[in-house]
């Protein structure tokens, strides 16, 4: 008796190894997504999203308008600012687009100043507190004005006083003009901030650069950690069919409220580390692929997120929960940037949630970019915006 139960138990232990074994390989699918119906009441009740900007301090205005020189009476779109905040609540890079940049061409204007004098054109300003402030010059090559628009600008160069600057490459890439009025949505206009890239949008034209020190104007290890936990739980949880550029997450404020503190301190900002206002709450990622009905992105929600949120029938629930969710469409919206439609959060235990989304292009189209990636623009992944 002894001999038979301890081949039985031997049995039984080797069944339910196979089964956890199984179960762990082989995860499940993800849930169905929302009723095409309740799909549609969100987008009716939200009709998109509602970007709320954080704006810039009038220190860092004040700091750029005492440079003076070409840069004397250029105005600034601070509306739409956008700034790198790490986790700890350090600003590590705004970029403010220079106004007028949505109906605006990428052609040269102007001459630059100081050494090797260029045809070029400012496009905007950064404030990086390792380095200051600075204008954002477009860089062309030497016989630019007498063709204008034929090439694309070679380089970036950022003035720190009326003469000096840093100089750099430029990353170009361009819009699908849908409307064919030779400018982008206004969801596109502005400027967004990636892992690899800074950006600046002009007419059908985006102007960005690499970060110069990813340890001055980036967080490393910890936005990648935090994605790379929830993207290893989640596998695990769900078939994703997916990967995400993990490597390339970002911190990011979303909600109203929350971004409405952050704003309120910003304006006269005078401090840009450790800002309790202005800690980010969530950690985007996204998917390297679109393919319809998988992933575009992975969201860590850190603390609770001030959106329009609703429940698979469309009730609303207030809030967005702390999670790590899988985001997918709700809905199989036209591409065409503008048009309001909803996303679908699923969480560690299956728990799902709709938010409203507006489809965006965020990234000009260069072959050296997968303009799928996170960026932080009050939220953005795999051409969706996130907003309120």
């Amino acid at each position: 008796m002894r001999k038979f139960g301890l081949i039985a138990l031997v049995t039984l232990v080797t069944m339910l190894v196979l089964v956890v074994g199984t179960s762990s390989a082989n995860p499940p699918n993800l849930p169905n997504k929302p009723q095409q119906q309740a799909v549609r009441s969100v987008v009716s009740q939200t009709n998109g999203v509602v970007l709320t900007p954080l704006g810039a301090s009038s220190a860092i205005i004040n700091a750029l308008n005492a440079i003076g020189g070409a840069f004397s009476g250029i105005s600034l779109d601070t509306a739409n600012a956008v700034h790198y905040i790490d986790l700890n609540g350090t600003l590590k890079e705004s970029v403010i687009p220079r106004a007028g940049m949505r109906t605006a061409a990428l052609d040269p204007d102007m001459t630059t100043p100081g050494n090797d004098a260029r045809p070029g054109k400012i496009i905007g300003a950064v404030h990086q507190p390792s380095r200051g402030a600075m204008w954002v010059v477009a860089v062309f090559k030497p016989n630019a004005f007498s063709c204008p628009g034929c090439e694309p600008p070679e380089k970036i160069r950022f003035y720190y006083d009326a003469t000096q600057y840093y100089e750099y490459s430029i990353v170009w890439g361009t819009f699908f003009d849908n409307n064919g009025d030779n400018m982008v949505e206004t969801v596109d206009e502005g400027a967004v901030i990636a892992h690899k890239r800074s950006c600046i949008t002009i007419g059908l034209e985006q102007a960005c650069w690499e970060p110069y020190s990813y340890s001055d104007v980036r967080q490393d290890p910890q936005p990648k950690d935090i994605a790379y936990t929830a993207y290893t739980a989640l596998k695990d949880a769900w078939d994703l069919r997916v990967d995400f550029y993990v490597d390339d997450a970002v911190p990011d404020i979303y909600g109203l409220s929350q971004r409405n503190t952050c704003a309120a301190y910003m304006a006269s900002a005078t401090v840009f580390t450790n800002m309790s206002a202005c800690i980010p709450n969530v950690v985007i990622t996204g998917a390297k692929e679109t393919h319809h009905n998988k992933p575009l992105a992975i969201m860590v929600v850190l603390s609770s997120a001030d959106v329009r949120t609703f429940d698979v029938n469309a009730v609303s629930v207030g809030s967005l929960p702390v999670g790590q969710y899988v985001v997918r469409n709700a809905e199989n919206a036209n591409n065409h940037p503008g048009t309001a439609t909803a996303l679908f959060f699923t969480n560690l235990v299956g728990t799902g949630y709709m938010v409203p989304t507006t489809v965006v292009q965020g990234f000009g189209n260069n072959s050296d970019y997968d303009i799928r990636v996170a960026g932080i623009k009050d939220g953005l992944a795999g051409y969706r915006l996130f907003g309120w």
